[in-house]
């Protein structure tokens, strides 16, 4: 399956930079002059832009994560150099891919709360708001040396960059919607076997990008009493509550992990692929505020831990609905 999934993937990818380099010197002018009689901010130039250049790092990390698989004899995972090899790609990849979407969308960043856990193992919970979500722990610890194991969706395999250096690096793909079945849960909870200095599972507790419609369902679902401590998340607003089988398996297995928050908002802009075409990051703010609790400092008790859990995620809540309302137009 993986072997024949990447046999249409990579040739896509490599087919797609070739197009885009071939046809960039008509596309560009004809894209620039159609924004302009448009009377836009060069929506379609700048999206264009974009993907060439993802496209260019594509390539970029395909060439490099074959070149450390040749000279490690077929990628042996026990030779350290080839473990930090594909570490040093995953973060390069990750910081060039967030410079480059601020960069062609004139967006800026203000990031608070960052912390050294170089030293420390961790777990890290980020707010799930777009596709470019990842991008966020690349820019924030972009000088840090972390293994962060993530946790994505399945349909990212079709990422072939990410489909090779995650499961080397030991990402879990994970289906999208419904439940959380008991063997994806323990998948997800064996992250944290291999913790330590510098090492720990990221993951999106919310499992799905927020919208108003699933806001409804969910609230739907508290008043059937089908959510587990339901009540005490009713008032969200601008996420989703975390969903618990997944987190919670990751907190019943912790050690002496620091817990990590990580809010951001400004990218819900950019939800989904149309969105990138609309051009609405464009000059956008983005802010990203961060905050850990020692292992001490998580409770220990299930209902104990809900409530700790929620009591956090209402904060993120306030964060992106402040920040809504700084950057409203006037």
């Amino acid at each position: 399956m993986r072997h024949a999934r990447r046999a249409i993937t990579i040739p896509a990818v490599i087919g797609t930079w070739i197009l885009l380099l071939v046809s960039l010197p008509l596309a560009l002018p004809v894209l620039a002059i159609l924004d302009l009689v448009r009377g836009r901010s060069f929506p379609w130039f700048r999206c264009y832009v974009f993907f060439f250049y993802y496209a260019c790092l594509q390539v970029a990390g395909l060439s490099s994560l074959l070149i450390i698989w040749i000279w490690h004899v077929g990628g042996d995972r026990d030779a350290r150099g080839y473990w930090d090899g594909n570490l040093r790609i995953q973060r390069t990849w990750l910081r060039l891919m967030g410079w480059g979407l601020l960069k062609i969308y004139s967006a800026t960043i203000e990031m608070s709360g960052v912390e050294d856990f170089q030293n420390r193992p961790f777990i890290m919970l980020l707010r799930h708001a777009s596709v470019a979500d990842p991008l966020i722990p690349g820019l924030l610890f972009g000088d840090q040396h972390l293994e962060m194991r993530f946790v994505m969706k399945n349909q990212l395999l079709f990422d072939p960059c990410l489909d090779i250096n995650g499961n080397r690096l030991f990402f879990r793909f994970v289906k999208r919607g419904g439940r959380q079945t008991e063997k994806e849960v323990g998948r997800v909870a064996e992250l944290m076997d291999d913790t330590g200095p510098g090492r720990g599972p990221l993951i999106c507790p919310e499992g799905t990008i927020y919208s108003k419609s699933k806001s409804a369902r969910i609230k739907e679902k508290i008043d059937r009493g089908e959510i587990e401590g339901g009540e005490q998340v009713r008032g969200l607003e601008a996420v989703l509550p975390p969903r618990l089988p997944g987190t919670l398996a990751i907190f019943d297995r912790m050690t002496n992990e620091d817990v990590i928050f990580i809010a951001h908002a400004g990218l819900e802009r950019m939800s989904y692929f149309r969105d990138f075409l609309r051009g609405d990051l464009i000059g956008a703010r983005l802010k990203v505020e961060m905050w850990s609790y020692r292992a001490e400092e998580v409770p220990s008790d299930r209902e104990g831990r809900i409530s700790w859990l929620y009591e956090n995620w209402k904060r993120v809540d306030r964060m992106v609905r402040d920040h809504a309302r700084e950057n409203e137009p006037s």
